[in-house]
C-alpha cells in the first residue's frame, strides 16, 4: 500500500475509534478489561508493561490501577528520543505530561525496569493501535515506537486491547511492523499464535519449494536451512563451512554479523557473496604484507567466485539482486514472514553462493599452511 492510502486508512480507523458513543465506549471497556483480568496470560505474567491510554483508546488506566492495588509489578513507557524506555510504577502520582500529551513516568520518581530480573516468556506487553486483524496485523500511530522495541524484546508476549470496531479484513503492514500474538475486544480474545507457526511453516514449505527447482549439495541446503532459522545472508553460508574454523559457530557468526543486507542493508555487495569471500580467505588467505603472490592469487581466487555467482544471478551487489529502487534500507530487518520469502531471492541466492563455493573448494583443495 502506498504511503498515502496507508495514512487515509490510518486517519480512516482513528475516526471510527472516535466515533464511538461515549456509553458504548464505556460499556466495551468494562467487558474487555473482566476479559483481561481473568486471561490466564495477564494472571501469570511477572511483569505487566502497559500503554497508558489516552483520548479514545482502549482504556488502561483500570488496567493500571487493579494491578497497582494487587501488589503485581507494573511498567509504562516514556519516550526518549526515537526509543520507548519502561519505568516500573507504583501510583499514578509517578506519571506526568510527556510525549504528545501522553501521561509518561517522571524518570526521577520511578525506576528503569532491569529487563534481566524477569523471564522473557513472563513479561506481557500491551499495544495500542490504530487498527488490527485477525492473523495480528497491527497499525500503530506511525512513530515505530513499539515496533522498535518489539524488535528488541521478541520474545515478550505482545497483547492488543481493542474495541472490536477496530477490527480490520486486512490491516496493510509493511516488513517492519510488527505483529501482536493476541487482540482483545469487549467480545472476544483472539489468540493468533497458530497463525504466525502457520505463516512460519508456509514460508518454510516456500523455501522447500524453491530449493526443489535446483539440485544443492550438503552445504548449500544447509545455508539456506541456516537462513531460515533466523540468520542473516553472511552467517548463513559462512556457518554452512563452520568445521574448516577453529572458532566456534557462534564467534563465527558475530564476525560476519554486520556483513547481511549488502553491509549492514546498506544494499551494497550480497552478503552471501561476502560470505563466500570470508570462507575462501581462511582457505587461501594470506597473512604476510609482503606476499604479493599470495595476494594476488587470493584476489584471483575472489574474482572467479563473484564471476561464477554473477553469471548464475546475474549480479552481485544486493539492491540489484532484489530489484530495490533505495540505496539503503532502514537498518530494521524485515520480519520473516511468508511474504517476505515469496517476494525475495535471498534463499536461493544463499543456497547458489554455498554451492558455489563447495564446489571451488572440491576442484582447488586448499592448501596446507
Amino acid at each position: 500500500m502506498e504511503r498515502q492510502e496507508k495514512k487515509e486508512f490510518r486517519e480512516k480507523m482513528k475516526r471510527r475509534r472516535d466515533e464511538i458513543p461515549v456509553q458504548e465506549r464505556k460499556a466495551a471497556d468494562e467487558k474487555r478489561n473482566e476479559r483481561i483480568l481473568s486471561w490466564r496470560r495477564y494472571r501469570e505474567a511477572e511483569l505487566l508493561l502497559f500503554y497508558v491510554s489516552c483520548r479514545s483508546e482502549a482504556d488502561t488506566l483500570y488496567l493500571i490501577q487493579k494491578a497497582m492495588e494487587e501488589g503485581r509489578r507494573v511498567a509504562v513507557p516514556k519516550v526518549e528520543g526515537t526509543e520507548m524506555k519502561f519505568y516500573r510504577i507504583t501510583s499514578f502520582s509517578q506519571l506526568c505530561e510527556g510525549y504528545r500529551g501522553i501521561l509518561e513516568p517522571d524518570a526521577q520518581t520511578a525506576e528503569a525496569v532491569r529487563w534481566e530480573e524477569y523471564p522473557e516468556e513472563k513479561v506481557l506487553l500491551f499495544v495500542p493501535g490504530c487498527a488490527f486483524d485477525k492473523t495480528g496485523g497491527r497499525m500503530g500511530y506511525g512513530g515505530g515506537f513499539y515496533d522498535r522495541f518489539t524488535e528488541a524484546h521478541p520474545k515478550f508476549y505482545r497483547a492488543a486491547p481493542a474495541f472490536a470496531a477496530q477490527l480490520a479484513e486486512k490491516v496493510p503492514c509493511e516488513a517492519h511492523d510488527k505483529k501482536v500474538q493476541c487482540i482483545i475486544t469487549e467480545e472476544e480474545i483472539i489468540e493468533v499464535k497458530e497463525a504466525a507457526e502457520k505463516e512460519t511453516i508456509e514460508a518454510g514449505e516456500a523455501i522447500k519449494e524453491d530449493k526443489e527447482a535446483e539440485t544443492y549439495g550438503a552445504r548449500a541446503e544447509k545455508a539456506m536451512e541456516l537462513f531460515l532459522e533466523g540468520y542473516n545472508c553472511t552467517q548463513a553460508v559462512v556457518l554452512a563451512f563452520a568445521d574448516y574454523y577453529e572458532e566456534s559457530p557462534e564467534t563465527l557468526a558475530t564476525m560476519v554479523s554486520s556483513f547481511g543486507g549488502g553491509m549492514g542493508r546498506l544494499r551494497e555487495v550480497c552478503g552471501a557473496v561476502s560470505g563466500m569471500f570470508f570462507v575462501a580467505g581462511r582457505l587461501y588467505g594470506y597473512s604476510d604484507p609482503k606476499a604479493k603472490e599470495r595476494k594476488a592469487e587470493l584476489y584471483a581466487r575472489i574474482q572467479e567466485l563473484a564471476g561464477r555467482f554473477r553469471e548464475k544471478n546475474g549480479a552481485i551487489v544486493c539492491r540489484e539482486l532484489l530489484g530495490l529502487k533505495e540505496k539503503v534500507s532502514v537498518p530494521v530487518p524485515e520480519e520473516r514472514t511468508k511474504e517476505y520469502y515469496k517476494k525475495r531471492p535471498c534463499p536461493r541466492i544463499i543456497g547458489d553462493a554455498a554451492e558455489i563455493l563447495d564446489q571451488y573448494i572440491s576442484d582447488n583443495p586448499p592448501r596446507k599452511n
